[in-house]
């Protein structure tokens, strides 16, 4: 609490003041006016610079708290034994007088006050915090108290040493600190769980392709549409929020001739069953994100037969994909081969023989045969499904015969 001896000096002191507001400062809708809350019944921790072990706690009050700081018991750390200064602090101001006589400070000497927990007005549910302050000094000669004056939300920090050098301070020069406070802002409630649906685009599947997903709980049901994305992870959609426990079904509707190859859930917690031949997971929602990533393969079988007057094997490359190289010996056929349903490419690599002719079961998937002549290739057709449905593809080879040698021209005249 102030008294009569703390009037501010008229003329001959320049009064410094700089106001420190903190930036977005916390506001509350309120029933109640946290600007009007007050320090006292509060215990404040008083601390000078850096010297913990000889701090100081007060309980705030009507009377001055701490009139001879600088002396036991409230020495502070302070070299020697004297009063120093009167610190006070009342509803929402720090007053820091110096008394006795003249004492020159060093560099970057200050005091910290924490534990400042201000008390809100009768009746008031909100939590006051210190949200700006405002520093003053009649000492001319000491701008950088109102500059470097920082402060938090329950601390305050007051420079009285100058950045450099010394500075001195007399009885009747003081540094007030007036305090502004505001009601905390009460957090939202947690966001519920998000749930995130990918879709990769496996073999066959051109990235773009999109899918549609029904999203199901016990008590609603909703639809997403993904566009696949490239391996690894595919492109996503955000889905809706839950709460946190809820389970929920993730449901692809699996276009014709597609398969669902593979469902995963991050984090792998938060998967409960998986169904891949009908293209569904189910998972609990988690804080946070719960994904569940959805790939699709478009695929179907091909067999590769080498027919022909040739023996030996013979090398194969498929395309897309670049799969192989695929051995095949004279007279006989590769295992199935999985690859991309639609137009396939089988390049031919062993040398010394041509493609002479090209069929395929069933008749209808066969396409261009070593077209353009020498290119080794025999194009077919690939239909999605399970190797019930594959193409066989029979390649007939013929050798390559060198051209008989020319007549022996005549020697020449001898």
């Amino acid at each position: 609490m102030f008294h009569s001896s703390r009037v501010l000096l008229a003329a001959g002191f320049c009064l410094l003041a700089a106001l420190a507001i903190l930036p977005n400062a916390p506001t509350q809708a309120q029933t109640c006016n946290c600007s009007l809350a007050s320090l006292y019944g509060t215990t404040v921790n008083t601390m000078l610079g850096g010297a913990t072990a000889s701090s100081v706690n007060s309980v705030v009050g009507p009377t001055v708290e701490l009139p001879t700081a600088g002396m036991a018991p409230n020495n502070l750390g302070a070299a020697g034994n004297t009063a120093r200064w009167s610190i006070d602090f009342d509803v929402n101001t720090i007053r820091i007088d110096f008394i006795t006589q003249p004492a020159t400070y060093g560099t970057n000497l200050s005091f910290t006050f924490s534990n400042l927990n201000p008390q809100p007005p009768a009746g008031c549910t909100g939590t006051p915090l210190i949200t700006g302050i405002t520093a003053t000094t009649n000492n001319a000669a000491a701008p950088f108290v109102s500059t470097g004056a920082t402060f938090g939300p329950h601390q305050v920090t007051v420079p009285f040493g100058p950045p450099s050098g010394t500075i001195d301070w007399s009885p009747g020069q003081f540094i007030l600190v007036t305090l502004q406070f505001a009601c905390a802002v009460t957090p939202p409630p947690p966001l519920a769980g998000i749930l995130k649906v990918c879709k990769v685009a496996g073999t066959g599947i051109p990235v773009g392709t999109p899918f549609n997903f029904t999203v199901s709980t016990s008590a609603s049901h909703g639809a997403l549409t993904v566009p696949a994305g490239p391996a690894p992870g595919g492109t996503c959609m955000v889905g809706p929020g839950y709460p946190v426990g809820t389970q929920v079904a993730v449901t692809e509707t699996v276009p014709a001739g597609d398969t669902v190859s593979n469902i995963t859930v991050a984090p792998p917690g938060q998967l409960v069953s998986t169904n891949l031949p009908g293209g569904g997971v189910t998972v609990t929602i988690g804080s946070g994100v719960t994904e569940a990533t959805f790939t699709d393969n478009r695929t179907g079988f091909l067999e590769i037969c080498k027919n022909g007057d040739v023996t030996g094997n013979f090398s194969f490359v498929v395309n897309p994909g670049n799969l192989g190289p695929f051995v095949v010996p004279a007279g006989a056929c590769s295992p199935a081969i999985e690859v991309a349903a639609g137009l396939v490419t089988i390049h031919e690599l062993t040398t010394g023989t041509n493609i002479a002719t090209c069929s395929t079961f069933p008749a209808s998937q066969q396409g261009p045969c070593n077209v353009p002549p020498g290119s080794q290739n025999s194009v077919v057709t690939v239909v999605p499904g399970d190797i019930s449905t594959m193409t066989i593809a029979s390649i007939t080879n013929r050798r390559i015969v060198p051209p008989p040698p020319g007549p022996v021209p005549p020697s020449p005249a001898q």
